[in-house]
């Protein structure tokens, strides 16, 4: 709520509370009205005088309840509010005046009935019980403390008494103590409206940041369906020109675990015109759609050149080229490319940024590792690119593996990492039959359990001796499918 907006909300509420209390006053007011009355009865009948005091104090008392009326039966404007008040406060000065000239009342008899006790006792009444009502403005309790003391002084300057002179004093005497705990009555009132306003601005600045939400939850709502309806249709064409353009060769298999729909690894195997094999494995910057556009120009020029049996070299140096000009700054691929010869007896491979390729052999139960010894595709230029072969002499009962790093940094609920030395413990195994990459997926999937996926997994393994021929993997993030059967 803006400021000039808490401080009506706080006069408007001061001014109700006044309002309110200005029926116990008046009700008081009559009450000590019909008392002075009553007493002036029992010694004599009232006089004219006497009658005029009370309706002028009747009067005004009933016209402070009228004021009252008008703001209960109405929700009125600020500018009301205040015409209100101001009309309240004419009353003020009158109505006290009047009550501090209570000793005219019974002058005739003052041995009797309008003893100092008496008239000081009313007006005392009168002003503590005046406190709950004008006290909620110190300056209009003022006014009317003042007024009775006023009156007192003019009652006793008109009667000339010196019993009258006394009343005015004590009165005197006590007044500070009634100002001081209107005073302090008035700032516990203005401090709990202060309160008030502001935890009534909290509610409505809940209120406006929940319409707010439920807004923005609208918004995003839709946005999702649009990202998910667009995210299907990427889905459809990466699959067509990525995915399906792969050839299922014996003894080459692979396992893609994409974090969502859409994977950032790429897996692509293809056959050369002098029947070599070409496999490609490749992990873009990234996950999901952004990490998988990269993958289709990737796709379109390993095959046009693996087609046409080009070196590796020269197809990974035509891959850096696409993807240096392609790609934004900060987004890469790491990859490695091997060229596998028609009698699988012989191998050569680039690998920029991949894991070590490992070749494992269970004649002698040996693992061999070949690190990476040239940058990402898409780091550099083409003067600064390197393509450094690593050339392998391929034997039969051997076997190759590639992956990527989401392979040795999948983590189970606990966070711990599946790591390298487990994968190198697993692939040590010479018990476990081929191909073997359908138990390293399914030893994933039980390590990580329901816990959510935290990168893209791909795994390719290459036989030196064909088993039976197999179809190449894509499966559900690790996740969903932990609960494959």
């Amino acid at each position: 709520m803006p400021e000039n907006l808490s401080s009506e909300w706080v006069t408007q509420e001061r001014a109700k509370l006044l309002f309110a209390q200005a029926r116990l006053m008046a009700l008081t007011g009559i009450t000590g009205i019909l008392a002075c009355l009553l007493l002036t009865f029992q010694v004599e009948t009232p006089s004219r005088e006497q009658f005029a005091w009370a309706g002028i104090v009747l009067t005004l008392t009933v016209a402070s309840m009228i004021l009252a009326q008008q703001l209960k039966c109405k929700e009125p404007s600020h500018q009301k509010i205040l015409s209100l008040l101001k009309q309240h406060t004419r009353m003020v000065i009158p109505l006290g005046i009047c009550w501090g000239m209570l000793p005219i009342l019974g002058s005739q008899h003052v041995e009797t009935i309008n003893t100092p006790p008496i008239e000081l006792l009313v007006s005392i009444l009168v002003a503590a019980v005046a406190i709950n009502g004008y006290g909620v403005y110190p300056s209009l309790y003022r006014r009317f403390i003042i007024s009775i003391w006023g009156g007192m002084v003019i009652s006793n300057w008109l009667l000339s008494q010196s019993d009258h002179l006394i009343a005015v004093i004590i009165f005197t005497a006590i007044a500070p103590i009634l100002l001081r705990t209107a005073h302090h009555y008035a700032a516990i009132v203005k401090r709990t409206l202060d309160e008030s306003a502001k935890a009534k601005d909290l509610v409505e600045q809940i209120s406006q940041t929940n319409k707010e939400l439920e807004q923005s939850k609208k918004e995003l709502a839709t946005s999702l369906d649009i990202i998910s309806e667009e995210e299907l249709v990427a889905t459809h064409v990466f699959k067509q020109l990525v995915l399906s353009s792969t050839m299922d060769i014996d003894g080459i298999h692979s396992w893609t675990q994409p974090m969502g729909n859409l994977s950032g690894d790429l897996v692509q195997i293809s056959i050369g015109p002098q029947q070599q094999h070409y496999i490609f494995l490749g992990d873009f910057t990234g996950h999901g759609l952004p990490a998988a556009l990269g993958a289709v120009p990737a796709s379109s020029v390993f095959r046009a050149m693996a087609d046409k049996g080009l070196a590796i070299e020269d197809i990974a140096r035509e891959l850096n080229n696409k993807l240096n000009t392609l790609l934004p700054i900060g987004y890469f691929c790491c990859a490695a490319i091997i060229e596998l010869s028609d009698d699988r007896s012989h191998a050569r491979v680039w690998n920029g940024g991949l894991p070590p390729l490992i070749i494992q052999n269970c004649c002698n139960k040996s693992l061999i590792e070949y690190p990476s010894k040239n940058l990402p595709l898409g780091v550099v230029p083409d003067d600064e690119f390197l393509d450094e072969i690593e050339e392998i002499e391929f034997h039969p009962d051997e076997r190759i593996y590639l992956y990527t790093d989401g392979l040795i940094e999948a983590e189970d609920a606990t966070g711990d990492m599946w790591g390298k030395e487990r994968t190198l413990n697993f692939l040590s195994n010479c018990t476990i039959p081929g191909p073997r990459v359908h138990s390293l997926r399914q030893t994933i999937i039980d390590f990580v359990n329901l816990a959510p996926p935290s990168d893209d997994v791909s795994v390719v393994e290459i036989e030196a001796t064909p088993s039976e021929p197999d179809d190449n993997e894509v499966t559900l993030p690790l996740a969903a499918s932990s609960q494959i059967s």
